[in-house]
């Protein structure tokens, strides 16, 4: 929690003393980033709009993640391209409150998730037919 919630320093203070700490709150965090207005907390329609939004960007993002892609190389970029958008989402999830700040951070980097995901896939699939018309027994 931050002073503009709570209006404490004291209250909603939660410390990272150790690792298990840092990758809680960075779970945590990175699900506010993506998510944040929840539909419950929009306080007024443009709000609601956004949280609806985040929502289909979301799965989205899981439909994406979950396509198979078949080269070793291809998925190590994949498997590159998560760990950017976890990790980021993460540390802005932890440090940023305002979900205008929020939504104007995560979108260069959800952006650049779709766009560079997007092309490994479509690569995946014209190797893969390239793959299959050199090898038509597989």
């Amino acid at each position: 929690m931050f002073f503009e919630d709570t209006r404490s320093y004291v209250e909603g203070y939660i410390p990272i003393n150790n690792f298990f700490d840092l990758f809680y709150q960075g779970a945590i965090g990175s699900f506010y980033m993506l998510l944040k207005p929840f539909p419950w907390q929009s306080s007024n329609p443009l709000q609601l709009v956004q949280s609806i939004e985040n929502i289909i960007i979301l799965f989205l993002m899981i439909f994406l993640v979950l396509k198979p892609i078949n080269f070793k190389t291809l998925r190590l970029k994949a498997n590159y391209l998560k760990m950017m958008i976890i990790i980021s989402m993460s540390i802005y999830g932890m440090v940023v409150f305002n979900f205008g700040s929020a939504s104007r951070y995560r979108f260069g980097f959800i952006v650049v998730f779709f766009i560079f995901y997007s092309y490994l896939l479509n690569k995946n699939r014209i190797d893969l037919l390239k793959y299959k018309s050199i090898n038509p027994n597989i």
